[in-house]
């Protein structure tokens, strides 16, 4: 049994997230995936009800069973399979939000990619419930869509703990901590040694870790939080100088 459904996707959702599809697969000894980074729009959360199935991260296998879960982002390489044996049952959504993709990584849920939960029952019941919702006939409304995702993101957050130690989960830990604070500063200007000392770590040892966690070297995302901050600026204070937004956000005068 595969059951899925697909939800529109209009580009400009205001939204702090939203989901773009969702499924629930039976019985599917083929059920297989191998993506490349960024070779889908969004994230995903896979919870596994019963039988078996594998994952491959970093060139380690993990073997899933019931209770187990996922959640991949979309800049990472992406590798799991059902168990041709004892084929898994599964619920999953694929979702985006930038402002909730920099909350899971503030919280530490982008590392580790496997789970396992406490409780699924509160999480199995909202996850089909959105699927219940797409299968519907006529347009979904998204403030629904969008409520039914996020209480399906708390019940996971809630009730995930890591399936295994990470080796590297101390500093990914350190660094995850500082990002709050970096994005606070990111109209200081940015000095990689000086961040990496606070994560106890060496600098190209901080940008692997950081691009681990956000899948974008340090610069970079200094850079889009200034931007971010720039266009808040401007639809605040459009009498504001353009040249006083840059500098305020970290740009010199002369850039």
């Amino acid at each position: 049994m595969r059951l899925q459904t697909y939800f529109p996707d209009t580009g400009t959702s205001p939204f702090f997230c939203m989901p773009l599809a969702a499924g629930w697969y039976r019985n599917e000894p083929d059920h297989s995936e191998h993506r490349a980074p960024h070779a889908v729009l969004g994230s995903h959360l896979h919870i596994v009800l019963s039988g078996k199935g594998t994952l491959v991260n970093h060139g380690v296998t993990y073997p899933l069973k019931a209770g187990d879960a996922f959640l991949w982002a979309s800049h990472l390489e992406q590798r799991y399979s059902s168990d041709r044996v004892d084929p898994w049952e599964v619920l999953w959504v694929h979702f985006h939000g930038e402002r909730v993709m920099e909350l899971l990584a503030e919280t530490g849920f982008l590392n580790p990619i496997v789970w396992h939960l406490r409780s699924r029952e509160g999480l199995e019941a909202a996850m089909k419930a959105l699927i219940e919702e797409g299968q519907k006939l006529g347009p979904s409304d998204d403030v629904r869509l969008s409520c039914l995702f996020y209480e399906i993101l708390t019940l996971f957050m809630a009730q995930a703990i890591p399936y295994e130690q990470d080796p590297e989960q101390g500093a990914l830990q350190r660094v995850t901590q500082l990002l709050p604070a970096m994005r606070e500063a990111a109209a200081e200007p940015f000095v990689l040694e000086e961040w990496a000392a606070r994560a106890g770590i060496s600098p190209s040892y901080f940008c692997r870790v950081f691009r681990r966690i956000t899948g974008m070297r340090p610069n970079d995302h200094i850079r889009r939080h200034r931007l971010q901050r720039a266009k808040k600026m401007l639809l605040e204070q459009p009498a504001c100088p353009v040249s006083r937004i840059a500098k305020e956000v970290g740009y010199p005068a002369d850039s």
